[in-house]
């Protein structure tokens, strides 16, 4: 289980891991998982959004990316 932070400006919204749980214990900060994900919406109402996720010593888990486009 992950806690996030959610920061919100002009650009939009940034996710970031700042505590955690592994079987019920928690995390030391040390073995967090990584990353910062970002959400925005442009313009023409298009909603991107950038999720990278790193374990320490591991290395990258996963990333993915990618937009949506309201129906006209």
């Amino acid at each position: 289980r992950a806690r996030l932070r959610c920061d919100a400006d002009a650009s939009g919204l940034t996710l970031t891991v700042v505590g955690g749980r592994f079987l019920g214990l928690p995390l030391p900060r040390a073995l967090l998982p990584r990353g910062v994900a970002t959400e925005a919406v442009d313009a023409e109402g298009c909603f991107s959004f950038d999720v990278p996720i790193a374990l320490p010593l591991i290395g990258r888990l996963v990333h993915y990316r990618g937009w949506l486009k309201p129906r006209p």
